[in-house]
């Protein structure tokens, strides 16, 4: 996942936070969890939760910002 997230150009960083809305469920917040290393990212380094909900377990610290910026 972070090798094309590289080749394709969508992430120069290693540290940081990547989050999107489901595009199926728009009521669900994806994210890198907190500390995750980018150019190391698999599928163990995402969490999922319902906005206005409790954030996951292993959520960055900034979930409540994100789901504002994302829900707007």
């Amino acid at each position: 996942m972070a090798r094309q997230l590289d080749r394709d150009k969508l992430v120069r960083a290693s540290m940081g936070t990547i989050a999107m809305l489901h595009p199926d469920r728009l009521d669900v917040l994806i994210s890198t969890k907190n500390k995750a290393l980018i150019p190391r990212m698999n599928e163990q380094d995402l969490c999922a939760g319902k906005l206005n909900s409790d954030p996951p377990r292993g959520a960055p610290a900034d979930w409540r910002v994100l789901e504002v910026l994302l829900a707007s």
